[in-house]
This record gives structure tokens, C-alpha cells and sequence, in this order.
């Protein structure tokens, strides 16, 4: 028997930690009853609650995130890591779904993602058109070797070439998904939760004919970064069709436009923040109290920056991309 089909409560973040991981949640709950459609060219919510659900499971332990993958049929799992970057994927006779982890904050290799994060200066990207230089190595870290992410993902294809594979991830998760899905073109969709921009025009048009959704969550700062100003030759733009939701909790293909400045007013906000003492940061001990002391210290900035803006780093957090999905279904 099915779980009875409720919507759920938007998480209050005074009272749940919405900063994942998270392993008080249920992943792919009722998931039997929405099935994942593999072959789908056009916008599935089924899809993407799906993949919403893998974006927020990866940020666990892969031993937790396999168990949760199993309950949902996917009874294969591979897991690859570097420096700061993640991968799992799962998959199936039917379907694999290729999963990128996003920055997470409360464990010791935050000092490096963040640091990912803000090494912004565009890069050649050897298929054409320039990428952010620090999503770039972080993909690195993983894709290439003879046991990389890329000769795994060319083996599993000649395994089956008429299952799909499909590639997801949230936030920086979401930045390196749009690498590895325009680097690896048997992929049969792009799907980035509140990911940042990862290229300029170029780029962006190598991947103009493929199936690419990008999900924003209407305060959400991290999708307007690295900003887009051209007199300073930040070009970056914005891939795939927009699936936004707004402040009424719907689901549309438009989403308020950022001046210029306004742009630069968040990054400016986001960078400073995040600019922390790393290179003084020598021992395991004061990489751990420093990430404590910025766990706290990031809940208060983000609180000062949300009365200053219409800028909420909730609506960034995993969960409530997973929960609006959620509710959109059942709905």
C-alpha cells in the first residue's frame, strides 16, 4: 500500500536545519507512485521531483545514499570524490541518474568548494567557448584517468545505449552536471537545481539543441552568480529552459529580471561573505572550529542580508527545491 499522499510543510528553518545533509528526511517517499519517466523529452514534474530528491540525497554519506537509491529501484551505484567533489549515480535496467553534489557547508571540505565557488575567472573550454575556471578543475578532479567519472559513463552507455542517462545536481552540483553533460554528449538531459551559471554564449550554445532544465526558486541569490557584466568581461549566461517558481508557489518559464547592478550588488554581498581566513587555516583543528564558528556566522549574515534584499538563501537550500516539487505533484 501507498503512504497516504499529503502535501508537505515548507520546513522552518528556526526549527529544522535546512543546511544539508540531511538524514532525518525520507527520500523518494511515494515514489512508486509518481515512476520516473526515462524517455521523456519534455517537462516532467515526475522528473523532476525525482531528480530534486537525488540533488538533496547526494549531499549525504554514499553508504546512507545507496540504501535510499535502492528504495527507489535503483540497485546500482557507483561513487566517485576528489579535493571537494562528489558524484554518484545510480541506475537501473531502465534509467541512470548522474548526481553532483553542491557546496556543503558543514563538512572539512567546505574551505574548498567555497574557494570553487569564487575562482570565477572565465576559461577556455576545449568543445569551444569559455567556463568558470574553478568549476572546470573541480570536474577534473573526477573525469578524466582510466578510472574517471568519463570512461565510466562511456562504459555504461555501450552497456546500454538505449537507456538514458540523466544528469543533475544542485547548486555547484548543478554547475559541474552542465559540464559533464556538455563534455559527455550521449546524455539524454540536463537538469540544475539553484546552480549558478557556468559559461559564456558559447558554451551556452554547444548544448542549444538539447533537453536542459534549469529550476530557480524565486529569492534564490546563487543563480545570479557569477553576474552577467560585460564591461568587465563577466559574460556568463544562462542555460536550458527555466522552470521558476514564484511567490505564489507556482511553476513558470519567467522569472523577474536583475539589473546590472543588482547583479553585482548580490555578488558583491555573496563574495565578501565567503571570504574567509583559509589561508591561514593550517590543522585539522582549525578547520574544524572554523567551520563551526562559519556555520553560525553564515546563518547571521544571511539573516542580515534577507532584511536588507529580497535575497533568501532558504530558497536555495535543497529541501524546499525537493518539497515544492513535491507539492506540485500531489497538487
Amino acid at each position: 500500500m501507498f503512504d497516504k499522499i499529503l502535501k508537505k510543510e515548507l520546513p522552518d528553518s528556526n526549527d529544522y536545519p535546512v543546511i544539508p545533509p540531511d538524514m532525518n528526511y525520507i527520500y523518494f517517499q511515494n515514489c512508486k507512485k509518481f515512476k520516473f519517466k526515462p524517455k521523456s523529452n519534455k517537462l516532467s514534474y515526475n522528473n523532476l521531483w525525482w531528480l530534486a530528491e537525488s540533488s538533496f540525497l547526494v549531499y549525504n554519506h554514499p553508504g546512507f545514499a545507496k540504501l535510499s537509491y535502492r528504495y527507489a529501484g535503483l540497485n546500482q551505484f557507483k561513487f566517485f570524490n576528489g579535493t571537494g567533489t562528489e558524484c554518484m549515480i545510480a541506475k537501473n535496467k531502465k534509467l541512470v541518474i548522474v548526481t553532483f553534489r553542491g557546496t556543503e557547508l558543514k563538512s572539512l571540505s567546505a574551505i574548498h568548494e567555497l574557494w570553487t565557488d569564487l575562482n570565477a575567472k572565465p576559461t577556455d573550454f576545449k568543445l569551444g567557448g569559455k567556463v568558470h575556471n574553478g568549476f572546470l578543475k573541480a570536474l577534473y578532479e573526477i573525469w578524466e584517468g582510466e578510472n574517471g567519472l568519463f570512461e565510466y559513463l562511456k562504459a555504461i552507455y555501450k552497456e546500454n545505449k538505449k537507456r538514458p542517462i540523466w544528469i543533475t545536481g544542485h547548486s555547484l552540483g548543478g554547475a559541474l552536471a552542465a559540464l559533464c553533460f556538455t563534455l559527455f554528449n550521449k546524455a539524454h538531459s540536463l537538469v540544475m537545481f539553484g546552480a549558478p551559471r557556468v559559461g559564456d554564449k558559447d558554451f551556452v550554445n554547444l548544448t542549444k539543441d538539447r533537453l536542459i532544465w534549469r529550476v530557480e526558486n524565486r529569492y534564490d541569490p546563487i543563480v545570479s552568480l557569477p553576474p552577467n557584466l560585460p564591461k568587465i568581461k563577466f559574460e556568463f549566461k544562462d542555460m536550458g529552459d527555466l522552470v521558476y517558481i514564484n511567490n505564489d508557489m507556482e511553476f513558470v518559464k519567467e522569472r523577474p529580471n536583475l539589473t546590472p547592478l543588482e547583479q553585482a550588488k548580490i555578488a558583491k554581498k555573496v563574495i565578501k561573505y565567503h571570504r574567509k581566513e583559509r589561508e591561514n587555516l593550517s590543522s585539522t583543528i582549525e578547520l574544524t572550529d572554523h567551520i563551526k564558528t562559519s556555520i553560525l556566522e553564515w546563518k547571521d549574515y544571511l539573516t542580515k542580508l534577507k532584511s536588507d534584499t529580497t535575497i533568501n538563501i532558504n530558497d536555495h537550500m535543497p529541501i524546499y527545491y525537493a518539497t515544492l516539487l513535491w507539492n506540485k505533484l500531489v497538487k
